[in-house]
């Protein structure tokens, strides 16, 4: 069995309130893993992995009804137990945590990434936000030619 249809049977549940990043979501994620639900709201989030079981969640951070923070806390109250990755314009102001976290900003790079780490059991944290280390990110220097005169 190749890689793709081994990843075709991980089962991906998406949240996001945007139409148009859900549809692109959906489309571009579907080629690689079994999207079992697209939602565009929290409280639509909770019952749909309870009832679906899904291997991972990508879900906004903030959305109609109930936010994706609250879903999670909702779904482990539960017992639910599925590994939770929040994309986010706003990442600094996301709380650290047992969840991943993906700067929209750098989605297509780093959420095939994110999910992969999910399924590991590990943490994700985008690295154009420099959460690894707490940091902020820095802007990249200029690389000054030295055989340019300025």
């Amino acid at each position: 069995m190749g890689r793709n249809a081994e990843l075709k049977t991980v089962k991906v549940m998406i949240a996001e309130d945007h139409e148009d990043l859900l549809r692109a979501l959906t489309r571009w994620l579907g080629r690689k893993y079994e999207i079992v639900a697209a939602v565009k709201d929290g409280k639509y989030l909770v019952e749909g992995a309870l009832s679906l079981r899904p291997d991972v969640i990508v879900s906004d951070n903030l959305m109609p009804l109930m936010t994706g923070p609250e879903a999670l806390k909702e779904l482990t109250a539960r017992g639910c137990r599925v590994p939770f990755i929040f994309i986010t314009s706003d990442i600094e102001n996301m709380p650290k945590g047992t969840w991943s976290i993906v700067d929209k900003l750098n989605i297509h790079k780093e959420l095939d990434a994110a999910i992969h780490a999910a399924l590991s059991g590990k943490v994700y944290l985008s690295r154009g936000a420099g959460l690894q280390k707490g940091l902020r990110p820095r802007k990249p220097e200029k690389h000054k030619d030295p055989f340019i005169a300025d």
